[in-house]
């Protein structure tokens, strides 16, 4: 304690020599002024963004307040998103009543939109241990039913660079 920083130790940083002691910085740290908008920060190849929703009653309300402030910061930035999205809620579980209901309450909403889902198989999924049924999902979206439900709630299916065509 009290000592100085040896010569080449970086202020503020814990002592390598094994002293045990922890120096100050020379000066206090003042950050960057953060700028209004971080959307400078997205590069210009970028034509459109994920802005994911939830419904749950535990965390909805928060995951929506930080989309909404996503969604307002990419309209600033001029990037397309979907208008509403669904799948945050059910990962690794969207398959079966659940899946049919899920494009069916997107298509209600009447606007663009995502459904973020987990297919996979058992070579994709080794190192997580999430619980999610990815071969289940896999099966689903990719049934005929998943097709018919698709088309039953009047969606196209599109991908991203779809959706920057649409809302230019």
């Amino acid at each position: 304690p009290g000592q100085q920083p040896q010569p080449g130790q970086q202020p503020g940083a814990y002592d390598p020599y094994g002293n045990g002691a922890f120096y100050p910085p020379a000066q206090p740290y003042t950050p960057p002024p953060r700028p209004k908008s971080r959307a400078w920060i997205i590069p210009v190849v970028i034509g459109a963004i994920r802005v994911p929703r939830s419904s749950s009653r535990f965390n909805g309300a928060a995951i929506d307040r930080l989309a909404q402030r996503l969604a307002e910061e990419a309209s600033a930035a001029g990037l397309a998103y979907p208008d509403w999205s669904a799948g945050l809620d059910q990962a690794g579980r969207l398959h079966g009543p659940r899946l049919q209901h899920t494009i069916a309450d997107l298509g209600r909403s009447g606007c663009d939109a995502e459904l973020g889902c987990h297919p996979g198989d058992d070579r994709d999924t080794f190192p997580y241990r999430w619980g999610y049924d990815w071969q289940q999902e896999l099966a689903a979206l990719s049934s005929a039913r998943a097709h018919r439900w698709v088309d039953e709630a009047g969606f196209c299916l599109g991908s991203y660079r779809d959706l920057v065509r649409v809302a230019a």
